[in-house]
């Protein structure tokens, strides 16, 4: 089974990003932003049986950060389920995701089983696409599923947590089913058009 995982930051307070004006005349809109604002930054694997997550970053998501979690908790939650033998652990394009440090932990762990940026070359590279986000179910399901739980209210930063972890215990069985469906259908949809964005196909 494939573990398709990902990082996310939940903000406090709901704010959008790549907004998009269409107008035939300048309309010269400007907004402000707050540089860094309050946020979690989560990690979360999934397949179609289980939601592996969540896991909170203290700070930024970089190399060591990273490996820290691989080796400190993702691989003990792995064995506890009895899949650190069987999963196949997929990744994107993150600049943590490609250092040494973690493709050592990973093919030491899950030794030619594992999908992203400089994957195994025996017995086939198995590389992620970049820019296919699209295509994990935690980007195309499960962080707008947890976001519209959190944004229902507003948190200070202490409940944030909360109300993340909150979130993830809302995710059922039958959602997981789902979500993973959700994926495999773009994966097939991506694969009929030739590599073609799924969003817009998969309506």
């Amino acid at each position: 089974m494939v573990l398709f995982s990902d990082e996310c930051a939940i903000y406090r307070i709901a704010r959008d990003r790549n907004v998009v004006f269409w107008s035939k005349e300048n309309p010269h809109f400007t907004q402000e932003l707050e540089h860094n604002p309050p946020h979690v930054m989560i990690w979360a694997g999934m397949t179609s049986d289980y939601l592996i997550g969540h896991y909170f970053f203290d700070g930024p998501v970089n190399a060591a950060s990273y490996s820290a979690m691989l080796g400190t908790w993702l691989i003990p939650q792995l064995r506890d389920r009895g899949l650190l033998d069987d999963v196949w652990l997929q990744h994107v394009w993150a600049p943590a995701h490609f250092a040494l440090s973690v493709r050592d932990i990973l093919n030491e762990r899950f030794p030619g089983r594992w999908i992203g940026r400089g994957s195994p070359t025996s017995p086939a590279p198995l590389p992620w696409a970049p820019r296919s986000p699209d295509l994990t179910t935690p980007d195309n399901s499960l962080w707008g599923t947890i976001k519209g739980i959190v944004a229902a209210r507003r948190y200070n930063n202490e409940d944030l947590r909360r109300a993340v972890e909150d979130a993830f215990r809302a995710v059922t069985p039958k959602m997981l089913r789902r979500m993973s469906q959700r994926t495999w259908r773009r994966i097939r949809l991506c694969v009929q058009h030739h590599g073609a964005h799924t969003d817009p196909l998969d309506m």
